[in-house]
């Protein structure tokens, strides 16, 4: 919902002079800006200029001023809550990483849009601007679009290791997986579907009657002969505890 009145407000602002709510100039270079200077022969304009410099500049100000103090006031809050009343050196950095990171953002924005204001309210009140002080202006107001991630990416260490995680260079790939292919499972069908047709009840696949069969004894081999038989008495027995699924590497390295 934010992003979309954020559009909505963007939208609307840039086509009112469109409507005629305010004016726009050529400022050469293919690029246009609102004619401040029209405030002192209308009032229509001047309206437009007061309006949008109050909702567009200081409003924001105040916003993100009340956003990251708050957002400080929270990290101190929830450190001061801490069980043991002490804080950790990592609790300490985070409250430090987050006091200046809000500080030096709210600054660069004021720093940064601050001159244009002063030279739009300088120019919608009638007095003369040097062009080269407007057209400065202008270039630094507007700069102020990637200072963000240039503050974040040297102020703030979590940022810098998310930024590198994403690099293609640092990407792992994941090793491929063979897996096995079944090659008697179409025959087990076909089996299945042969002893529904004869009328059978019980389908005994090929394999297992295999195990069944007589031999010349007229003796069953049974396969698990040999299974629990305890081991002879001149024979050593050893005892080893086999790693939990949860421990053993090669299951964590199926997991990855």
């Amino acid at each position: 919902m934010s992003i979309l009145f954020i559009w909505i407000s963007a939208v609307f602002w840039s086509t009112a002079p469109l409507l005629g709510w305010g004016s726009y100039t050529d400022r050469g270079y293919g690029t246009c800006e609102i004619d401040w200077a029209k405030a002192n022969y209308s009032t229509i304009h001047k309206s437009y200029i007061i309006t949008i410099l109050i909702l567009c500049f200081f409003v924001p100000v105040l916003i993100m001023l009340f956003c990251y103090v708050s957002i400080i006031n929270t990290v101190k809050r929830g450190n001061a809550m801490s069980a043991d009343r002490d804080l950790t050196d990592r609790q300490r950095k985070i409250e430090r990483d987050v006091t200046i990171v809000s500080t030096v953002v709210c600054t660069a924005f004021i720093l940064a849009w601050s001159p244009y204001a002063v030279v739009s309210i300088w120019s919608a009140c009638g007095f003369h601007v040097p062009s080269l002080t407007s057209i400065f202006t202008r270039l630094f107001a507007k700069s102020a679009s990637f200072y963000n991630p240039l503050i974040y990416f040297g102020l703030s260490s979590k940022f810098r290791k998310d930024v590198v995680v994403l690099l293609p260079c640092n990407q792992h790939h994941n090793d491929a997986v063979k897996l096995k292919r079944y090659t008697h499972m179409k025959a087990k069908a076909d089996e299945n579907y042969r002893c529904r047709a004869e009328g059978q009840d019980v389908c005994i696949p090929a394999y297992q009657q295999a195990k069944k069969k007589p031999q010349a004894g007229g003796e069953t081999v049974n396969p698990d002969v040999g299974v629990h038989r305890p081991p002879p008495l001149n024979k050593q027995v050893h005892y080893t505890q086999m790693p939990q699924t949860s421990e053993s590497l090669e299951y964590e390295c199926d997991r990855l």
